[in-house]
């Protein structure tokens, strides 16, 4: 294992101090209404139960959709895991009254105007895109920000209310804060055991598991300058780019949240990048697209890092193409 500071994994306490502002700004301003969760697949959940209740409709989900998600939306949402459906193009849609939810893929994404009309009832999910918030056409949309930094909190913004007080922090949300907690003492001092705030992280992961819906204040939603997290991705993500670009590395269109990259030797390039330090995640390991789940690597851009940083994970996919003679 490298000895450098490592590069990606989970959030410490304090990893986007930087970034807060003491005047509230005006990122997510609306006309419409925000209201707080924990986590998104609370927020999303919330949002199903708010139509479902009136009426039993599909519910048509991305092909990519990480079927770990839909389980934990499944618990909180008694009935639907019958009337769940996966796209992979918009032409699988019935043209039947449905709840769609459309995912902005690691960038803003505009949903085809096939899909909004009277007949459908658009979610937008902006986990990964920051930017789509500020694009919305469907009737809602939701994001949550625990991969954008060390906030657990995700929202709402839609045609809906929610009037009722929030409830003491869920087992999560708990677990989750006391991991970060030790993760920011194991920064300061690495002669800690790391593998404590490890095992808090997976205990938190843990614990999403559950039929609750919890909410969140939104209050801390103002403290961050947002635009200036993205310009930092931005920067970071433009290093990473042109060195794939002029290696012929097939990158996903956008990079918002990571760069994302498709390859055939993934995970021989991830156990490489972790041995220099450099924590690649994952994503949609259990997708039912199957190409994906064999072949993406998400490579860590977030406002942690700088361009010596971005030139350290360079230097390893450089080192880990020549290995494997690609």
């Amino acid at each position: 294992m490298s000895t450098e500071k490592y590069i990606g994994g989970a959030f410490a306490k304090d990893d986007s101090k930087s970034f807060r502002t003491k005047t509230p700004n005006d990122f997510f301003q609306t006309q419409q209404n925000i209201i707080g969760f924990e986590t998104g697949a609370d927020a999303l959940s919330w949002l199903l139960l708010m139509e479902l209740k009136a009426h039993d409709l599909p519910v048509y989900f991305p092909e990519h959709y990480c079927e770990e998600t839909l389980e934990r939306i499944w618990l909180k949402v008694p009935g639907l895991k019958k009337n769940t459906h996966r796209y992979a193009s918009i032409q699988e849609i019935q043209p039947f009254p449905a709840i769609i939810i459309w995912n902005h893929f690691n960038g803003y994404h505009p949903a085809p105007t096939e899909l909004l009309n009277e007949k459908h009832i658009v979610f937008e999910d902006c986990v990964q895109s920051l930017e789509a918030m500020h694009q919305q056409v469907g009737k809602a949309s939701f994001t949550s920000l625990r991969k954008w930094l060390e906030l657990d909190l995700a929202i709402v913004i839609g045609p809906y209310e929610h009037h009722s007080s929030f409830a003491e922090p869920s087992e999560y949300y708990r677990t989750k804060k006391e991991a970060e907690q030790l993760k920011q003492e194991w920064k300061r001092n690495p002669s800690v055991d790391e593998s404590a705030f490890l095992d808090k992280f997976a205990d938190a992961e843990r614990a999403l598991q559950t039929a609750e819906i919890s909410f969140h204040s939104t209050e801390e939603l103002e403290h961050y300058d947002w635009s200036k997290i993205l310009e930092k991705r931005r920067e970071n993500a433009k290093i990473l780019l042109d060195f794939l670009n002029v290696n012929g590395i097939e990158v996903i269109e956008t990079s918002e949240l990571f760069v994302m990259i498709e390859l055939e030797n993934r995970d021989d390039m991830r156990k490489h990048l972790a041995q220099n330090g450099i924590f690649a995640p994952v994503h949609w390991l259990d997708s039912s697209d199957k190409r994906l789940a064999k072949t993406l690597l998400s490579l860590p851009i977030d406002q942690r890092y700088d361009s010596e940083d971005m030139q350290r994970i360079v230097s390893a996919l450089e080192n880990g193409f020549k290995a494997s003679g690609l």
